[in-house]
């Protein structure tokens, strides 16, 4: 067995930090532990960036105490579910347990589930449901895995790009995983020699969450720096945090928001932008920079409305619209008359100028008769 001394020295040595600053933001981290040896107290410190808390999650009869309590779990951006039981030899969760979990996801929370036997060993058709696998079972030993060229921010993130490589896994015990499309779950990475599935993800429709399985992964040996790859499995991992915020609160991951600044309560596409026009002016309110256009006014592509005369009443507003530039113009854009508080004329074109001057001129003489 690993001295669990040797692994904290080691990653207080920098082996964590070496792996970049978080660049997303914070999310509160619940790590559901059944077999709560120890073995997962390096990701608190791993998981740099984040509020990480590591909880036991069996009692002495193997039975869940936190993941069969959808309440508690709504305290936690994200729940990682290490589900071998407290004996780590595997077991079968709940139907309690199932519908907590599945709520949970259904709610907006982003659930990872991993560990050893948790498929298979016993077979487990209720954690294959919740986690989107369209088999359960186990499946021979496999030492290593690739990870799907696929551009996805789980693969590709801030702490680096592993997109089709080939990765050693910690530990080559796994169950028969097989991403479940029918419910929009993708593969993200297959172990070799195998049909079956080493990452599978799911990104829940709105309101809800997300859900993914970690294949395998015996005592997080996959994110253990220490461990062969374990420093590409953790950034793969911190790369799944990192993808999973969603500063705008619109259901979009911020990985996958076009518009990451959306307003409170307005609906949004799938690409995260808003497809609500406030002011009615045809630009959408993520694209419109003047969201209060009168209903009168046309506007330019920024949702902005335009004044052709630069006359300060807009087009489609303006009853006059082609108003000499400078003239004094009431609220319906037309002059007010020739002469201004700054004198008869603004700085006109010379021949505009004369014209309004003479005008001018000649109205006061005829009222002096």
């Amino acid at each position: 067995m690993r001295v669990l001394a040797d692994r904290a020295a080691l990653l207080v040595a920098g082996l964590i930090l070496a792996l970049g600053a978080p660049t997303a933001s914070a999310l509160d981290v619940l790590i559901a532990d059944d077999y709560f040896s120890g073995h997962l107290d390096f990701l608190v410190t791993a998981l740099v960036g984040h509020s990480v808390t590591h909880v036991d999650n069996t009692d002495a009869g193997n039975n869940p105490v936190r993941t069969d309590d959808a309440n508690f779990l709504a305290d936690f951006d994200v729940v990682i579910f290490y589900g071998s039981g407290n004996n780590d030899f595997g077991r079968e969760i709940t139907a309690d347990e199932a519908s907590a979990l599945e709520a949970y996801v259904e709610g907006g929370g982003n659930l990872i589930v991993t560990g050893f036997d948790i498929l298979g060993s016993p077979e487990d058709p209720l954690l294959a449901d919740v986690v989107r696998s369209s088999t359960y079972g186990d499946e021979a030993n496999t030492p290593s895995w690739m990870a799907a060229n696929v551009n996805h921010f789980i693969l590709n993130g801030p702490f680096g790009d592993y997109r089709g490589e080939a990765i050693t896994a910690g530990d080559d015990d796994h169950d028969a995983l097989l991403a479940d499309t029918s419910r929009g779950a993708v593969s993200l990475g297959s172990l070799d020699n195998s049909t079956f599935d080493k990452i599978v993800f799911t990104d829940v429709v709105a309101p809800g969450g997300s859900v993914g399985m970690w294949n395998g992964n015996e005592d997080a040996d996959d994110w253990d720096p220490t461990e062969a790859d374990g420093d590409k499995g953790l950034a793969i991992l911190r790369n799944w945090l990192a993808g999973l915020a969603d500063a705008d609160g619109d259901g979009v991951f911020d990985a996958d928001d076009d518009c990451p600044d959306t307003a409170a309560g307005d609906p949004v596409d799938a690409d995260g932008c808003s497809t609500d026009d406030d002011d009615g002016d045809g630009v959408l309110n993520d694209a419109d920079d003047c969201p209060d256009t009168p209903s009168c006014a046309p506007v330019h592509a920024d949702g902005c409305p335009i004044d052709s005369d630069n006359d300060g009443v807009y087009d489609g507003c303006d009853d006059c619209p082609d108003t000499p530039e400078g003239a004094a113009v009431d609220a319906s854009g037309c002059p007010t008359g020739c002469c201004g508080a700054s004198g008869p004329v603004a700085p006109l074109g010379l021949a505009v100028g004369m014209l309004l001057l003479s005008r001018c001129t000649g109205y006061k003489r005829a009222g002096r008769r």
